[in-house]
């Protein structure tokens, strides 16, 4: 048993502390959606929504270097309210 243990590391041991799940998060209760997510849920290509982005009709934000479409936003645009 001592020659098991000398020969694993103890890395291997432990849990990986580096490596963080995804949490399972239903597209309802999140508060902002990456681009790809947005487009898949308004249905809209990438190009699409980038151009609605650029003239103004849809807001994003961008936090730590990734560009989102808050929840609020992407309903109000779709229900026709303005951004």
């Amino acid at each position: 048993m001592a020659d098991l243990l000398q020969t694993v590391s103890p890395r291997a041991l432990s849990p990986d502390i580096h490596r963080r799940e995804k949490p399972n998060i239903p597209a309802s209760e999140k508060l902002a959606y990456p681009v790809p997510e947005a487009c898949a849920l308004a249905g809209f290509s990438r190009s699409k929504l980038y151009e609605l982005i650029s003239s103004g009709e849809l807001r994003t934000v961008k936090r730590a270097g990734r560009r989102l479409v808050l929840r609020t936003d992407l309903t109000a645009f779709l229900a026709g309210e303005a951004a």
